[in-house]
């Protein structure tokens, strides 16, 4: 009796940890000051997704939802920042340079490319975009969560690999749950 309670218990706990979500990412991103920061960024608990807007005035428009291609393109901007290619461009439909030569987005990052791109179906639609790009003077490689509506996950700052705590420096490499 003891041996199969001892079995059922530890059934248990190793299914409650392969159903932990499957794409949790914690990574470092070593700012231009040489500090290092971690991020962990999975979709947080109770997340819904929205329609992406559409145009009223075409209604095939609301049969639309976001590609892989238009997550990259999200990701990319969100990272990198968008610069408009000519600034005394009068026109509203100018050039727009997505993750070129100059620094910006939330990573202030440039020279940015997408490394790889994975949709998920759970815990809600999403995409999860690898990018590598130069942050403070070295190519690095970071990450975005672009849902099925548009919107971008923020990364939340954290201690260091597996940690849920406050962000502070520490040394570890890259941690990819999955």
């Amino acid at each position: 009796m003891k041996r199969s309670l001892l079995t059922i218990l530890t059934s248990i706990v190793v299914c409650s940890a392969i159903t932990a979500p499957a794409h949790a990412v914690t990574y470092a991103v070593r700012q231009a000051g040489g500090a290092e920061q971690y991020y962990q960024l999975d979709v947080p608990p109770g997340t819904t997704v929205g329609k992406i807007k559409t145009d009223p005035d075409m209604p095939y428009s609301s049969l639309v939802t976001m590609s892989a291609g238009a997550a990259q393109i999200t990701a990319v901007g969100w990272a990198g920042g968008l610069i408009k290619g000519n600034p005394s461009d009068p026109y509203s439909n100018s050039t727009v340079d997505l993750g070129g030569s100059k620094p910006g987005g939330f990573y202030n990052a440039s020279n940015i490319k997408v490394d790889s791109v994975q949709y998920e179906t759970s815990p809600v639609p999403y995409y999860l975009v690898q990018m590598t790009g130069n942050i403070g003077g070295s190519a690095q490689t970071f990450y975005a969560i672009v849902l099925d509506d548009g919107r971008v996950v923020r990364p939340v700052p954290v201690s260091g690999p597996g940690s849920a705590e406050p962000s502070g420096p520490r040394h570890h490499r890259m941690h990819h749950r999955g």
